[in-house]
Order: structure tokens, then sequence, then C-alpha cells
């Protein structure tokens, strides 16, 4: 699939899919022989008090990925588990869009325990999911005996932070008192995030998945200004006006020739 969206072989419903763009991309980070990239791209995560997402690094042993998990009231696009040896699980879930927003937002006209899934908010679904121990025990992404960080990403396609759309998230999760989730675990990434990191790391590991994924995220448009390259010194312009200021008048304009023109059938006289 990847060569053929390197050569624009498939049709415009694929290349849109964010289900396939979220499939392509984690699918190859999945295959790196270590978790570097991964972390750092998540380390450009900030939320709305503009702090980043600090992954540790230390005593990492394992990351799973669980693309589309089907949850008590959501399915996020993925959610990883990073397993330490300390024991600890730091388990992230990420929503994906690209050309749109959240599939629904809360329907403040129903009562908030009426509201269906479908009048619920997309990501204080998803908050409330990953928060559920039952659900996560019965999934296997956590453990009973495990220490659990959780951290949701709204991953989108904009250079810029979506304040409202992360606002009325957390909203609505305050709607719920037995949702306890701390605003500041809720995080923004954007996918042109993604293509500056994933180039510094094509020499380390020289093989074609890296090559491959940093040349679908160009052709995807999926880049961040960088500022300009190969910028020239350019020497002092000593350039003067010959004609004074004061010279510069109407008084040339005072002689005009008189013209006859023809307006709706009248003559009258004008000056040009």
């Amino acid at each position: 699939m990847i060569q053929a969206q390197l050569m624009g072989k498939v049709s415009s419903s694929v290349q849109n899919s964010e289900d396939v763009l979220t499939s392509t991309i984690f699918g190859l980070l999945r295959y790196l022989p270590d978790n570097e990239l991964l972390i750092e791209i998540f380390n450009s995560a900030r939320n709305l008090e503009k702090q980043t997402l600090q992954i540790k690094r230390d005593e990492l042993i394992e990351v799973d990925y669980y693309f589309w998990p089907k949850l008590a009231n959501s399915e996020p696009d993925l959610i990883l588990t990073l397993k330490y040896q300390t024991g600890e699980v730091h388990l992230i879930c990420i929503e994906a869009k690209y050309f749109s927003g959240k599939s629904s937002i809360e329907d403040e006209t129903v009562d908030v325990e009426e509201r269906t899934n479908a009048q619920r908010d997309q990501i204080g679904r998803e908050i409330e999911d990953i928060l559920n121990e039952s659900t996560c025990l019965t999934l296997g992404l956590i453990c009973e005996d495990r220490s659990v960080k959780r951290s949701m990403i709204y991953l989108t396609f904009e250079s810029y932070i979506p304040y409202e759309d992360l606002e009325s998230s957390l909203e609505a999760v305050a709607q719920r008192p037995t949702v306890k989730f701390k605003n500041e675990d809720l995080y923004w990434l954007s996918w042109r995030h993604f293509q500056p990191v994933v180039s510094k790391f094509i020499s380390k590991y020289n093989n074609l998945v890296i090559t491959d994924l940093n040349d679908f995220l160009v052709k995807k448009n999926m880049v961040a200004y960088q500022g300009f390259d190969n910028l020239q010194s350019v020497g002092m312009l000593n350039w003067s006006y010959s004609t004074k200021t004061q010279d510069l008048t109407w008084d040339s304009l005072k002689n005009v020739s008189v013209t006859n023109y023809s307006f709706v059938g009248r003559n009258m006289n004008g000056r040009k």
C-alpha cells in the first residue's frame, strides 16, 4: 500500500482516509528497530498549558500497538502501551484527524446522563474509556499489578493548537464527576511534527522503512516551516532621489485642454 500511495496509484478516498493515514504512518513506525523516533515525535505534543508530553526513555522495554480497539463507549484510532522494567505502564490513546473534526460533540439540549454516544464529545468518551479499569483489563491494555499513567493525544493536520476542540472536550469530561482526569493529560500533536523528526533519523536507521516514511510525509505535505536556507548576504544600496521634494507640486497640472464628449445622447463639455 505504501508504494501505491507514493506513486499516486490509489483513489482520493483512500488518500484522504484518516484510517489509512494512521495505519501507514504508525504501521511503519512499528517496524523500526527501536522506539527512539516514536518517543521524539510524542515529546512534541503539548497541552493547553503548553507543557510538552515527556515520555521516559530509561528502562523502556516494550511498546505495544492496538489499532482501533473497541472500548466501552468509543473506538480510538490507536492505543499504545509503553512498558517499563519498573512495572510502570504509560497508556497513550490517540484520536487522529486529517481533514475532519471530532465525529461527535456534546448535545447540551439533552441531560448529561441521558445522552447517547452520538450525543457526546468524541474525545471525552475516549478519555472516560481509558480511565475505565475493567475495560482496560479486559482488553489486556493493563495488568492489575501495574502502575498506569494515562495520556490522551488529539492528532490533527493543523499547524496550530485547536484550543476550542480541546477545551470543549475537557468541559465534557468535567460534566461527569466520576471521571477523574487531569486537564494537563490531554495533549495535541500535529501530523506536521513528524517529518522534521523523521528526517533526522534517516542516517541512524538507514533502511527502507524510514526512507519510505519520510517520502510519504513529504508527499502528503506534512512538513513544518523550517525557515529559509542558503540565504546570501547583499550589499548596501546607495540609492537617492535627484528631484527635490519641494519641486513635486500640482502646479504642472494647471493647464488642461477642453474636450467634447457624449454621455447618454447629450453633448457635454469636460476636461481631460
